[in-house]
């Protein structure tokens, strides 16, 4: 969790810090659909484990709404998520490929 955390607090400040892009931080899937809708931005860094819908449903309720079609979608995640306490759901990560989403970035390498 603290991780997590790190990461969400780093990532924008550094890429703030970075590039010209504004950066917009939010804090679940809810509030990422509803930006994307409003801003339309040019890209969106989507983590798989947001809370309360993932970042496939995400991406996928993006990719439905008019005029943000063509925003690219860099989908990140800590951790593959799980099936069970053992398992890797490495099914999601096989769908979102065959989805057209051509890259899945995994955060647990250092």
């Amino acid at each position: 969790a603290q991780r997590k955390a790190d990461i969400r607090e780093a990532l924008p400040a550094v890429l703030q810090e970075a590039t010209a892009y504004q950066v917009i931080p939010v804090p679940d899937g809810f509030a990422a659909r509803k930006g994307v809708r409003t801003l339309i931005p040019q890209l969106v860094l989507l983590d798989y484990g947001l809370p309360g819908m993932d970042g496939l449903e995400c991406l996928d309720r993006f990719r439905a709404s008019k005029g943000v079609e063509q925003t690219s979608v860099i989908l990140m995640s800590a951790a593959l998520p799980k099936v069970s306490s053992h398992v890797l759901a490495w099914s999601s990560l096989f769908e979102a490929i065959r989805d057209g989403h051509f890259a899945y970035l995994d955060q647990t390498h250092p």
